[in-house]
């Protein structure tokens, strides 16, 4: 394999790993316990 293509291939695993860690941090998070985690500790729903 040519190192042009090493580095293209390099570069784009890069990219697509820091792309992916973008996108978990700025995806909406939903806060608080939903029930289906198996916690002891259940919500407060008023």
């Amino acid at each position: 394999m040519s190192s042009e293509l090493q580095f293209w291939l390099a570069l784009g695993i890069v990219v697509f790993t820091v792309g992916t860690f973008v996108f978990q941090a700025f995806r909406s998070r939903k806060t608080g316990c939903g029930g289906a985690c198996g916690c002891p500790q259940k919500p407060n729903r008023k």
